[in-house]
């Protein structure tokens, strides 16, 4: 997204009624950006919570989930589509997230790590 501004921000040094349009579409989709943002934090939350209420239902009372790790490297068949984000600070909203609705559904969670897999495309 600040590419994406610096660009618009650039261009827009060109004209100021242009550059005035592009900063309120850009406000525009960082709102809705966000909005986003927060809706995937909430499901996090609620697949929290739906493990924990799936465990306690089958008399587990500890899950060894989630995992933390990012997907520093989109070839890396270990961690792929297990890491929630490619970006530190989003796995981190992420991770709280699961493990708040995991608490919350009386459940105890243990964030995982997969050691020696971060930046490899092997396995």
């Amino acid at each position: 997204m600040q590419a994406f501004q610096r660009f618009f921000s650039d261009l827009g040094r060109f004209d100021h009624g242009l550059n005035r349009t592009l900063r309120i579409l850009v406000d525009i989709l960082q709102t809705q950006q966000q909005c986003l943002y927060e809706f995937i934090v909430d499901l996090a939350y609620r697949a929290g919570l739906l493990t924990a209420l799936e465990a306690r239902a089958l008399g587990v009372q500890q899950i060894f989930a989630p995992i933390t790790d990012v997907n520093a490297n989109p070839r890396n068949p270990v961690i792929d589509t297990r890491a929630f984000s490619d970006e530190p600070a989003a796995v981190g909203r992420f991770v709280s997230a699961f493990i708040r609705g995991v608490q919350d559904g009386g459940v105890h969670a243990t964030a995982k790590h997969f050691p020696g897999h971060g930046d490899t495309d092997g396995d």
